[in-house]
């Protein structure tokens, strides 16, 4: 390169910034005529360095692979400093010769560039340059050569990488990494849902020892079950592998089943297939149908662009309207053949018939694993052979049923991406597995989930108890929308469930509606859960009741706490959220009269009677217990006293004494502070003294302000 350059030209414009370019236009300042002689030099620098490589891969030189790298980073700074250029080579030629023939249409304006600052700069330019359309164009073609020959040795510069990099990355083992980066690789792994395959994962641990000792314990420690004999297998193959089945910490259970009734006939498959899909499109139908932005996000539909969202959604509504003709036939008979629908609903018929054969097969699967119990009892075996495997989950106790899904909801499948599922005459649909909620069913077939729950049970209890895995925690969630009534559940059965629970450790109980609201649900609640409340080793107990929308003040729809009266001694950490807790509850968790030492308590949103909060404050105060708290008591006049506060009242000496007299405590000692007497047999006189004496108790060195006081109006609605 030339050795006379001056020292703007000599700098190494290759690590500029795309504005610095923009910024030498708008000053004036138009790289010479040599920038692109300077550039060939340069390029052919670069070439100079691609000849050092050799043609063919004889050895892994990790300086030539650092060099091919350094190449790569340069020619992308300099494939951005030349667009730079040329876009303001372009714009200098539209902005000084707008009637040349070459600047008739203008090209992207420079972001951040007024209109003003623009005439400023062609007067400059026209004082301090002689600058003809010519030589424009002359340096508008040099970029052009220049960032073609850039592109051009930037992918062979690539492709060299490629040929250089694979082999050696195919050499390289798992042994070439550390026990560092294997552990945070098998963590994250850890934490995810998808759980890998165990067949190629036991064909790496077979090769690499390392991984073998370090992956185990990371890749498979929750694995989920269905009622299907594709989820069974997989369950089976965990528990025979003798690494995989020792990491296994917790069997997680989907109790979705294929209902019968849609089974066995096909007009009963299609009416419901036709309500499935008018509830999905409802929304969508009321819009706008031919748009892609109403559709809800948590359908996952994958479309590439709005044109193929609206196809799907035409294909969707055309087959709507088939099935409203196909539901006009007569519910009786035999179902019809091709030959009674007009053409345009043939296709359609014939795809439900499809759908539908297939839909009975998996049935008739999933009925030869339920009828002799078999399901149960290879479960069992399999849980027998993962000696950490003593968690059972419940993913939700609602029964779902299953149906298929017969359009794309998911992510649409075409035929050059197919997976488990077929696609059926390129139509784009595919068959699923889908559970749905029970309102689509007919009343007359609904399935009670909490007596399917309890039948369910009682079966895994004697398929575990026989082959001699006994589990030591149970986790049971019920989900937003169960309104089922709780059913009763037989001494027999308790008996045989509390059998398979006799080493039980750890209970959770989680619902997020308001259960044993009938007048006898508390105690079926009570008889349903007894089993594993009444557990001779239960040491952690949590029963947590959420209700979002009324904020845990649901009224008479809270939930009890359901408890025997039976006592607990191992038991060690509670935690209640949202629950009605009475006297023997606490009795029989907090030991009665000779206070246990936990490790945990904690009350948050219970309920409690008037005159229980001294109950309730003394027995933690007496209980050893290094993490106890009281957060936000349930009730209208609760609901405003802090945490802070009771903990300060529980630690004050004369608590319990008549000293006592803050509305606060008055209230927590079982006095009503609203009413103390019939506001109907007081004067208006008495009244009035009554709300001032209450009003100004603060005035008159009463507790702090952060102690909840009723107000005028308050007093007055409660009157």
């Amino acid at each position: 390169m030339d050795s006379d350059r001056d020292s703007e030209d000599s700098e190494d414009f290759y690590t500029r910034s795309p504005e610095d370019p923009l910024q030498r236009v708008l000053h004036g300042e138009f790289p010479s005529s040599s920038l692109g002689h300077r550039s060939d030099d340069d390029m052919d620098d670069y070439c100079d360095l691609l000849k050092d490589v050799p043609t063919e891969f004889t050895e892994l030189k990790p300086e030539i692979l650092a060099s091919a790298y350094l190449i790569i980073k340069n020619l992308s700074e300099l494939s951005r400093f030349i667009k730079a250029n040329l876009l303001a080579q372009r714009l200098a030629l539209y902005k000084l010769f707008p009637n040349d023939s070459d600047s008739r249409d203008p090209p992207a304006d420079i972001p951040g560039i007024t209109s003003e600052q623009w005439t400023i700069w062609r007067c400059r330019t026209h004082a301090t340059h002689q600058i003809s359309s010519e030589s424009l164009k002359q340096r508008i073609h040099e970029l052009e050569t220049m960032s073609f020959r850039v592109s051009d040795t930037h992918r062979q510069t690539r492709a060299l990488i490629n040929r250089l990099s694979k082999p050696g990355v195919r050499l390289l083992t798992i042994l070439n990494l550390s026990e560092e980066v294997l552990l945070a690789i098998f963590r994250y792994l850890g934490k995810t849902s998808k759980r890998p395959d165990p067949r190629p994962v036991k064909s790496i641990g077979r090769s690499c020892r390392l991984f073998k000792r370090i992956a185990s314990p990371f890749l498979i420690t929750r694995t989920r079950v269905s009622i299907c004999p594709k989820s069974l297998a997989r369950l089976e193959a965990i528990a025979a592998d003798p690494d995989f089945s020792k990491a296994v910490k917790t069997v997680s259970f989907q109790l979705s089943h294929y209902p019968s009734w849609v089974c066995h006939n096909a007009r009963h498959f299609a009416t419901f297939c036709h309500g499935l899909v008018e509830r999905e499109l409802g929304f969508t139908s009321r819009q706008d149908p031919n748009t892609v932005r109403f559709i809800p996000k948590d359908w996952g539909l994958g479309f590439e662009d709005e044109k193929e969202a609206r196809k799907t959604l035409a294909k969707m509504q055309s087959v709507m309207q088939s099935w409203e003709r196909l539901g006009s036939l007569p519910p009786a008979g035999p179902d019809p053949s091709p030959e009674d629908f007009p053409p345009q609903d043939r296709m359609h018929w014939d795809f439900i018939m499809r759908q539908h054969e297939r839909y009975q097969a998996m049935y008739n699967k999933q009925l030869s694993l339920l009828k002799p119990d078999v399901f149960f009892q290879r479960v069992a075996v399999a849980m027998s052979k993962m000696p950490s495997a003593k968690t059972i989950h419940f993913r939700d106790l609602r029964v779902r049923d299953k149906l298929t899904k017969p359009f794309p909801f998911g992510k649409l499948i075409r035929p050059h991406d197919r997976g488990v599922e077929e696609v059926f005459e390129q139509e784009g649909f595919f068959i699923q597995p889908h559970p749905f909620f029970l309102s689509l069913v007919p009343a007359s077939n609904q399935i009670n989930g909490y007596e399917y729950f309890i039948k369910f049970m009682v079966n895994l209890s004697k398929a575990l108890e026989s082959a001699g895995a006994f589990p030591t925690s149970v986790d049971i969630k019920v989900y937003d929308g169960v309104h089922e009534r709780l059913p009763r559940t037989s001494g027999e059965d308790r008996r045989r469930i509390g059998s398979a629970m006799r080493h039980l450790e750890n209970f959770s109980f989680h619902t997020e509606t308001p259960l044993g609201s009938e007048m006898d649900g508390p105690q079926h609640l009570t008889a349903l859960l007894s089993p594993f409340l009444d557990a001779p080793q239960l040491q952690i107990f949590r029963f947590h009741c959420s209700n979002p929308g009324d904020d845990y003040e649901i009224g008479h729809e809270r939930i009890g706490l359901p408890l025997t009266a039976k006592p607990r001694p191992n038991l060690v950490d509670i935690r209640l959220v949202g629950v009605d807790l009475q006297q023997h509850h606490l009795e029989s968790l907090l030991g009665g009269q000779n206070p246990r030492t936990f490790r945990r308590l904690e009350f948050e949103h219970v309920w409690l009677e008037h005159g229980m909060w001294s109950e309730v404050l003394g027995l933690l105060r007496a209980v050893d217990c290094p993490v106890k708290s009281l957060i936000r008591p349930a009730g209208a006049e609760m609901n405003y006293i802090p945490s802070k506060e009771l903990d300060k009242i529980c630690e004050r000496p004369d608590f319990m004494s008549e000293k006592s007299a803050s509305p606060t405590e008055r209230y927590i000692r079982g006095e009503n502070i609203h009413n103390p007497v019939d506001p109907s047999i007081l004067d208006e006189e008495s009244l009035s003294n009554l709300q001032a004496e209450n009003n100004n108790f603060y005035q008159n060195g009463g507790s702090d302000e952060n102690e909840f006081l009723p107000t005028d109006d308050e007093m007055s609605e409660d009157d």
